[in-house]
């Protein structure tokens, strides 16, 4: 009799260390899951800050000039056009070339420097 209340104690025992290591199993999994998800939506969350601005300005480079400081805001432009395009490659005042005078590659900025000065006379 004192063989099997032993018995079944190592075999509670037993049964409360495996059900214990199978809740700290999933309590890890449940731990990595939260993780998971909040890095994603931390990285989702940086994405969007980044993403947002660019995709109006891409946007607003395709309003005319009429449609640039209206109070309500548009994404889509009531009527595309490529003006603003248009303006920045033909207007000779608009510096398409910055050319920095301190270039680790002195040729080249000069090479550049007298490309800009034929396109502007």
């Amino acid at each position: 009799m004192a063989t099997s209340t032993s018995s079944q104690a190592q075999a509670r025992v037993r049964n409360t260390t495996a059900e214990d290591v199978q809740a700290t199993i999933r309590r890890r999994n449940t731990t990595r899951i939260v993780q998971r998800i909040l890095v994603y939506a931390l990285l989702v969350l940086i994405a969007l800050i980044i993403l947002v601005p660019l995709a109006w300005m891409i946007s607003t480079s395709f309003k005319p000039k009429s449609q640039l400081f209206l109070p309500d805001i548009y994404w889509i432009p009531k009527r595309i056009t490529g003006q603003n395009y248009q303006n920045l490659l033909t207007d000779p005042s608009v510096p398409i070339i910055m050319v920095s005078k301190t270039s680790s590659r002195p040729h080249q900025a000069r090479l550049l420097q007298r490309l800009y000065q034929r396109e502007t006379l």
